[in-house]
Parts: C-alpha cells; structure tokens; sequence
C-alpha cells in the first residue's frame, strides 16, 4: 500500500471520528479504510486509534503520529502546488529571428499616439531610425527616408 494515501486515510478518520465517515469522503469502503490504518499500525507496531463498536480514539502514539502526518500531508501538497505553479509560469530563453526588411517596414505603424504626440517637439519629423548594417532611414510611415 502506499504510505501517503494510508498516511491520508488515517488523518481523516481520526479527524472525522469513525471509518464509515472516512470511507464515504474519500469514496472507498469502511473496509478499505481498516486496512490503511492495519497497514500503518503493522508497519510502526503499535495501535494508532484505539477502536470500541461505538467509537474511535486516538493512543497517545496515534496522537503524535497524527499530528506528524498532518505536517507530512500539508508538505506534499505545498510540493506539488509548487510544481504546478512553475509549470504555469513560461520560462526559458525568447529568440527572435527577422531579417533587416522585416524590423525596419512595420516601425512606423508601430508607433503609439503618445509618440506621434511628441513629434511636434522634432521640428514636425520623427528623429530618423537607422540601420547600422545598411544606413537606411525611417521615414514617419513606415518607410525608407527619401
């Protein structure tokens, strides 16, 4: 059996107080729930929950156990919320490839109304946009300077 879901299993019937209570939240049988606490008494050798026809409780082992398995239990989910958050988040390196054409003709169309706003400060033009690699201008639409 895995050890966590056992581990799970006796959380909850200790918190909800009996094992038909547990079996229905966690869609299993009363059964099924015995042994996951059996498993978990075998494997330590002791009793974990002292049990009466009409009632359940914890030993003084069960008791620190408990509260160990519940740190155990909130570890693992906070794990595995970690994990799905950096899933979500993109990472890695962006690479852009263009040609000289392709970054040169849409700068004019990319222009907010911000920047056309302050063209009047550039004597009514747009200060020019060069390419270094082949010296060519922007004119405010878009397109080579003349």
């Amino acid at each position: 059996m895995d050890r966590l879901t056992s581990m799970n299993v006796f959380v909850n019937a200790a918190d909800l107080g009996s094992f038909a209570a547990t079996a229905e939240a966690l869609g299993m049988s009363a059964q099924m729930v015995a042994k996951h606490v059996a498993f978990l008494e075998a494997r330590l050798g002791t009793t974990l929950l002292s049990r009466t026809t009409r009632r359940q409780s914890l030993t003084d082992i069960g008791r620190a156990y408990y509260d160990r398995c519940k740190q155990v239990l909130m570890e693992v989910d906070a794990a595995d919320a970690l994990a799905a958050d950096m899933r979500a988040r993109p990472t890695g390196t962006l690479r852009v490839t263009h040609t000289p054409e392709r970054l040169i003709q849409p700068a004019g169309d990319i222009r907010s109304e911000t920047q056309r706003q302050r063209r009047t400060g550039h004597g009514g033009q747009w200060p020019d946009a060069g390419d270094s690699q082949r010296g060519q201008t922007l004119n405010d639409r878009g397109g080579q300077a003349e």
